[in-house]
Parts: structure tokens; C-alpha cells; sequence
């Protein structure tokens, strides 16, 4: 299945399209096109990888380094240095247009793009068609690109590509394939232990066998990829409303008797929010 979507994705680049690929947090996108970076990057098709799409111009200043003869070297390197980005991108795709060779840009998390950087990219694949954009983004964040104008017609012109999570065979190889590469010899109950830690997650895998790695132990269904976790503020709330009553009673005076009986229910309140709050380590016996 991963080595079809990887066919699949370099039929569209060598059709001349523009790639969006999407998928849920921790599937192994990153993985994927670091793969393919490995297998075809060349001298008539050099592939560059930036791991977000900003700042704009520091990745322009990388791509025409790259595309200038000697780089940093070449006579033409300080004047275009110093022009903005829309002027970099123009320049880039001038330059391009003269050389013999082509060039795969992947933007990892692309759903963190600014609208200056869209503007920059846009630019630059208008300028020249020897740059293709291959795009990695998540699942959960990708749709709200098509929200700016300026994001729209950027994202307008990439083809949208799924990745799907791996099955359970091809979770099994991926556990192979970097257990060797890490110098890890695994049984075969801790390869169906971590099989059943990651529910097929790429990203949980890779991070649990480098735990294994550097001798740690391993966390219980992690799941793998980073997730937004909504934080319970309900225990926080309730100790600035008694923090606000407690104010209350002390600007007005109260009696000693009447501050015990308030003290001692605020600490109990107290140790019930901060027990809802810490989250205490499971221990993996």
C-alpha cells in the first residue's frame, strides 16, 4: 500500500502537478516523503526537504543556493539576498528556468502556512515550471487553508493525495524495518507489544523503539502522534471563586471561629482541584 501511494505521488509530480498530502496525526507522512527524498533525489531532480513552510525567506534563500552555481559564492548571491520575497521567488524561477536540472520542495506541516509564505510559493511555481510542491499536512487542521484568499489559491492548485494509517502487516514491517535500523533485537512479544501500544500508528512506533533505544521503558497506548488535549479549567474555576469569596470575608472581618471553619473547607477544595489536576505516572510492571 505505501510503496502504490508512493507511485501514485510521483505520477502526479512527473505529470506536473502540484502534491497536498493529507492524513491523520502519526500515519507517517513525513516518513513517506523522506523515503521518497532518499530514492529519487538527483542531479537532474534535486529534492529538498523543510520540516514547516516558514520563514518564507529563509527557505527561498536555501532553494536559491542551491540553484545558483558555487551558492553563497556566485556574484549574483549579495544582490539577490537583500531583495523581499515576492523579488526571491522571481529570482528563483529566472534562474531555474536556465538550468538543465528540476527541483521536488516538500513543505512539511503545511497546515501551519502563513499567508506570506503562500504568497511566496504561489509566486514561485507561477514563475517557473521546473518546481513542483509536494505538501504534507494533517487531517485535522488542513481545512481551515481554504478560509483565506491567499491560501486558496495556493491550495487550488495542489492535488489532494489521502494517506491512510498502515495495516496491520505493514505495521509489522515498518517494526522490522526500523528496529534493524536502530540495532534493536526484538522478541516476538515485545514487537506484538508495541504492535498493540501504537494501534498501527508510524509515528508511535518509531517514537517507542527509540525509547527502547536509550533503555526506557515503554508507555502504554501512546498512540503515537501529538494530540490536542482539551485542559479541564473547572477545578481552576472553582478555586478563583473561593479565592474571590475568601477576600470577601477578609475585607468585611470576620471571627476566628468563622475563619477556621472557611480555611479548613478551602484546603479541602483545594486538595480535591489539585487532585484532578496531576496526572500521575503509570507504572508499566
Amino acid at each position: 500500500m505505501r510503496e502504490e501511494l508512493k507511485q501514485e505521488i510521483l505520477k502526479e509530480l512527473n505529470k506536473g502537478s502540484h502534491i497536498l498530502l493529507r492524513g491523520q496525526h502519526g500515519v507517517g507522512k513525513t516518513h513517506l516523503v523522506n523515503e521518497l527524498l532518499q530514492e529519487n533525489d538527483r542531479a537532474s531532480q534535486i529534492w529538498l526537504y523543510f520540516p514547516q513552510p516558514k520563514p518564507p525567506k529563509a527557505i527561498l534563500l536555501e532553494i536559491l543556493k542551491m540553484v545558483l552555481e558555487d551558492g553563497e559564492a556566485n556574484e549574483k548571491w549579495k544582490s539577490y539576498k537583500r531583495g523581499s520575497i515576492p523579488q526571491l521567488a522571481q529570482y528563483i524561477a529566472k534562474e531555474l528556468n536556465r538550468k538543465e536540472f528540476s527541483m521536488i520542495i516538500i513543505l512539511d506541516d503545511f497546515h501551519t502556512i502563513t499567508t506570506t509564505s503562500a504568497t511566496a510559493f504561489r509566486l514561485l511555481i507561477e514563475g517557473t515550471k521546473k518546481v513542483k510542491l509536494l505538501c504534507v499536512a494533517n487531517d485535522e487542521y488542513v481545512d481551515k487553508l481554504y478560509k483565506k484568499p491567499e491560501m486558496k489559491r495556493l491550495v487550488w492548485e495542489l492535488k489532494t493525495i489521502e494517506m491512510e494509517p498502515f495495516t496491520e502487516e505493514e505495521a509489522k514491517k515498518f517494526i522490522e524495518e526500523e528496529s534493524s535500523r536502530l540495532g534493536l533485537s526484538l522478541n516476538k512479544q515485545m514487537k506484538e507489544r508495541i504492535l498493540k501500544n501504537c494501534n498501527r500508528n508510524a509515528l508511535c512506533i518509531k517514537s517507542q523503539l527509540e525509547a527502547l533505544k536509550k533503555g526506557e521503558e515503554l508507555r502504554e497506548n501512546e498512540h503515537g502522534a501529538i494530540q490536542d488535549k482539551p485542559i479541564n479549567l473547572f477545578p481552576i474555576l472553582v478555586i478563583l471563586a473561593f479565592s474571590l469569596v475568601a477576600f470577601k470575608y477578609i475585607s468585611r472581618g470576620t471571627g476566628d471561629k468563622e475563619l477556621y471553619s472557611f480555611g479548613s473547607f478551602i484546603s479541602m477544595m483545594l486538595y480535591f482541584a489539585f487532585r484532578s489536576l496531576v496526572v500521575y505516572p503509570v507504572r508499566n510492571d
